[in-house]
């Protein structure tokens, strides 16, 4: 995505800042040190990251971020997550979790 589409749709919902990564999450994940208010979470529905990426992304979260979840069936909250809230839109199961400490 161009950094014009990023600004562009940062601006759309208010946003000071976004980064937007595509790519191999796990390694990205264990260089990165930074804290995030939001992280986005859509991969391809035929694999199964939930086990190391969820607890991955709440390592990451700033106080009272959230993580938003879409995958191809109803994801558990793993310990330190509590789900904010779940539901269906046709074959996509969406997740909305924040840290236990925070929900």
């Amino acid at each position: 995505m161009s950094r014009a589409k990023r600004v562009h749709h940062a601006r759309t919902f208010g946003a000071n800042g976004l980064e937007a990564h595509a790519g191999d999450a796990q390694a990205w994940l264990a260089r990165d040190a930074g804290r995030y208010d939001i992280v986005f979470c859509d991969p391809p529905f035929a694999t199964d990251p939930w086990p190391w990426l969820l607890p991955a992304c709440a390592a990451h979260l700033a106080q009272r971020g959230l993580v938003y979840a879409e995958s191809g069936h109803a994801l558990d909250a793993p310990r330190g997550l509590t789900v904010v809230r779940a539901d269906k839109a046709g074959h996509v199961h969406y997740h909305l979790l924040a840290r236990a400490e925070d929900a």
